[in-house]
């Protein structure tokens, strides 16, 4: 019950937290690219990097993977999730995976957010 509260708490602040990182930096770059997207994922890459690290090494640390982990920075980007994972299948040797899973993942996740696109406006949604 602990951990689903953390995680639920943790979502609630990651996904306010991009929510305001995002509108602040579109207020003041005003860019075509999606700037504010890169730094967020960035950051929960850094983010995820570290408190995996911090966590494993240290017990006194559990509850970054419920809060940080799973809640905040699932809330804030899964992309942080998807560097993690990558980096876990270089680091385990297995190099073939790693690239499989990166190119894998970027393709499916354009063709996806293009397939929604083009149903959303087909079907008028």
């Amino acid at each position: 019950m602990k951990n689903l509260f953390l995680v639920g708490i943790g979502g609630l602040a990651g996904t306010l937290l991009r929510y305001g990182i995002s509108t602040g930096m579109n207020q003041l770059i005003k860019t075509d690219f999606p700037l504010a997207t890169l730094v967020i994922n960035g950051l929960g890459c850094f983010l995820i990097g570290y408190c995996f690290q911090l966590s494993s090494s240290n017990p006194n640390f559990d509850w970054l993977k419920p809060f940080m982990m799973i809640g905040l920075l699932g809330g804030f980007t899964t992309f942080s999730s998807f560097a993690l994972e990558g980096n876990q299948l270089f680091g385990n040797g297995q190099t073939f995976m790693a690239v499989l899973y990166i190119l894998a993942s970027n393709v499916l996740g354009y063709l996806a957010a293009y397939w929604g696109s083009v149903t959303s406006v087909r079907f008028e949604l």
